[in-house]
């Protein structure tokens, strides 16, 4: 199947028809980011189709599966949740939401990867109040012309604009993962990593020789321009500078009913750990946290204010109070 970009029709339609069974609720239609691959969701599964394919619905694979049962982070009932509907973000994640009342939101981590190599993650996100079937709406202020098209009457040519996000190794803090995300039509990706070393894949990984302060910029490139962003990286703690000054932690939501989220930004810690205490001194919780969004339960504790704070090792690098309702 094709469309026609001057007229907007479709160019040899193709009807697949799912098992009636499996679309009870509402159901979720989302393609990724490169445009190759198409997710459909269900009642249970999340199906994926690839669209280059010769038979594209010989292709489907099912990259997750969810059983009619009680899935909610937070008890909620008899609800049922299933998969809702899906989004394709400017991070060029999908994300899901639950076609019942719930509080969780699912993310395909990887959307241009076939199979299950794709990466869905259920339950990824605990937002701080109950939703039912939606999703938040993306505006695409991202897409650009199609340059030389007949059927462009911008008269504009697409000018890339540098993005990427990065994600810490859960068992080597030296090594990051970088993913691009920047749009109006790439075609070359140069990254600096700050010490010395380059690279021209999209999305590298690469491993730092040791801890310290190192600028990461991505310079992209196509035949009309390009543009470079750069992010001050925090690796470990290098030296004995004050980081309460250059490091972001936040706790929301908060106050809480049990459930919160701890977020470190533009800092991958070695040996990350939010440690809480009770107004007498008595530590209620230790957990480690890497760069990101750490998920906190706090059900357990009694109704109260706690203090908390965030070290790398010994050094403190944050703190404060949270409150549990």
């Amino acid at each position: 199947m094709q469309v026609d970009r001057c007229t907007g029709a479709l160019i040899n339609p193709q009807l697949d028809i799912l098992p009636s069974h499996d679309n009870l609720l509402s159901n979720g239609v989302e393609f990724s980011q490169d445009g190759k691959l198409l997710y459909i969701s269900n009642l249970s599964t999340i199906r994926q189709y690839y669209l280059e394919a010769v038979d594209i619905f010989s292709s489907m694979q099912i990259v997750a599966e969810n059983s009619p049962t009680q899935n909610c982070s937070i008890d909620v009932g008899s609800n049922i949740a299933l998969f809702g509907q899906m989004q394709l973000a400017p991070d060029n994640q999908i994300y899901i939401s639950l076609a019942a009342q719930c509080n969780d939101v699912h993310i395909i981590r990887h959307p241009n990867v076939r199979g299950v190599g794709c990466e869905v993650e259920q339950n990824a996100i605990i937002l701080p109040t109950f939703v039912s079937g939606t999703i938040p709406n993306t505006n695409t202020y991202r897409l650009g012309p199609l340059d030389g098209s007949a059927c462009d009457t911008l008269g504009v040519d697409n000018h890339p604009v540098s993005r990427y996000w990065y994600e810490q190794d859960s068992l080597d803090f030296l090594t990051a993962q970088f993913w691009d995300v920047s749009y109006f039509r790439p075609e070359q990706w140069l990254w600096d990593f700050g010490d010395g070393i380059t690279s021209t894949e999209r999305h590298p990984q690469h491993s730092y020789a040791d801890k310290g302060i190192y600028e990461v910029c991505l310079t992209v490139s196509n035949e009309n321009s390009s543009n470079t962003s750069c992010e001050t990286l925090y690796l470990g703690i290098s030296d004995t500078e004050d980081w309460e000054d250059k490091i972001a932690v936040s706790i929301y939501p908060n106050p809480t009913e049990g459930l919160t989220r701890l977020v470190l930004s533009d800092y991958l810690p070695e040996q990350g750990i939010i440690s809480l205490y009770d107004i007498s001194g008595t530590k209620m919780l230790s957990q480690r946290i890497q760069v990101g969004a750490t998920i906190l339960d706090l059900t357990g504790l009694d109704l109260g204010t706690y203090a908390y704070e965030v070290r790398d090792g010994q050094q403190l690098i944050g703190g404060g109070k949270v409150v549990r309702i």
